[in-house]
């Protein structure tokens, strides 16, 4: 299978475009949405079930079932991030790419590495949890029996009665290694990645652990990180609005207030944080997201404007408006954000 040759051409914004890259960009920025979406939800899901161990140990169902869910989820997202991830890369992969992997030397070996390790952890936590769902639900049906002898009882009946929690520390450590060491090793070694393939960082030789160092406090570099790091909070945050719209019942009011709060604040944190990427773009970026490219400005013109209206829907719901109409607008908004903004990404970038 032979990868799209960029022979015609086609105008946008002023500026001449392969119609045949264009199509890729677009392409490529669909499966950069799914890569950011899942990546959101690996890194920070585990770290919201540390939050949710709380709750479940004084002996709330929503939370013991929602975190159940949100483990295996987890798991399935880093499945999800590293598959598109590497289809990204066979499509984008060119001159320019090889030489930034060579760049960067040992690191994406040992990148594959930790991924292995916080996927083996988060296994670990997904198993935990299905163990205790399961100690849940006998402990639900014993209750049944005791209440009333001969009453059919079906599992997991919601009788008032729950199994003692068990494994909680060794799910919060095991959370805390695996979400914390995706969300600090892979938004930097990406940007630092792509910064490389772009030509804007250009060492002519392969990086050391000290240089490496280096670039993860250059601004550059901080501001794109940031940028994905409250970006990842407010998806997941997103994703559990999905979920209660998805269940409904009685599970769904609480899980929709948990993720608009967890979304919410991060997601208005953006509007400062995008202005300081926007500043540390190169000028030629600047200029096609600023009117030198008019399907890119028109796209990201929309993504500022449905990201102020998600904000507006977000504290509705958090103050407890949960009506499923509401969550399923807000969940599908945030969806058309990252879409919008995957899209801008590549487009500013000019190339896949």
């Amino acid at each position: 299978m032979s990868k799209p040759s960029c022979d015609a051409t086609r105008v946008w914004g002023g500026a001449e475009q392969p119609v045949e890259l264009s199509a890729l960009i677009a392409v490529t920025s669909l499966l950069l949405t799914i890569h950011l979406l899942a990546a959101s939800v690996a890194s920070i899901g585990p770290l919201v079930g540390v939050w949710l161990e709380g709750p479940a140990a004084r002996g709330d169902r929503t939370a013991r079932r929602l975190a159940h869910s949100l483990a295996w989820h987890a798991l399935a997202a880093l499945a999800v991030t590293a598959v598109a991830g590497v289809l990204q890369g066979w499509l984008a992969w060119n001159e320019n790419y090889q030489t930034a992997v060579a760049k960067l030397g040992g690191k994406v070996f040992y990148g594959v590495l930790e991924v292995l390790f916080s996927a083996a952890l988060m296994v670990f936590i997904a198993v935990s949890w299905r163990r205790q769902r399961q100690r849940d639900i006998d402990a639900d049906i014993n209750a049944g029996a005791e209440v009333s002898v001969g009453t059919e009882v079906s599992a997991g009946a919601e009788l008032g009665r729950l199994a003692p929690l068990q494994g909680r520390w060794w799910r919060v450590t095991m959370a805390i290694l695996a979400g914390s060491n995706l969300i600090y090793h892979f938004p930097i070694l990406m940007v630092v990645m792509a910064r490389l393939v772009s030509g804007e960082d250009a060492p002519t030789a392969v990086l050391t652990a000290a240089d490496f160092r280096q670039r993860i406090v250059e601004p550059a570099v901080l501001a794109r990180c940031l940028h994905f790091w409250l970006a990842s909070v407010a998806v997941t945050g997103g994703w559990m609005l999905a979920i209660s719209w998805r269940w409904g019942g009685g599970d769904a009011a609480p899980i929709a207030r948990w993720g608009a709060r967890i979304a919410v604040v991060p997601a208005l944190c953006q509007i400062p944080s995008g202005i300081w990427l926007l500043s540390e773009l190169p000028p030629l970026r600047q200029s096609r997201l600023l009117g030198g490219d008019g399907l890119a400005t028109a796209a990201f013109a929309a993504s500022v404007l449905l990201a102020l209206w998600l904000l507006n829907q977000l504290a509705a719901i958090g103050f407890g408006e949960t009506d499923r109409p509401r969550l399923g607008r807000a969940a599908a908004t945030l969806l058309a954000v990252l879409t919008l903004m995957a899209y801008v990404l590549r487009s500013a970038n000019g190339s896949p």
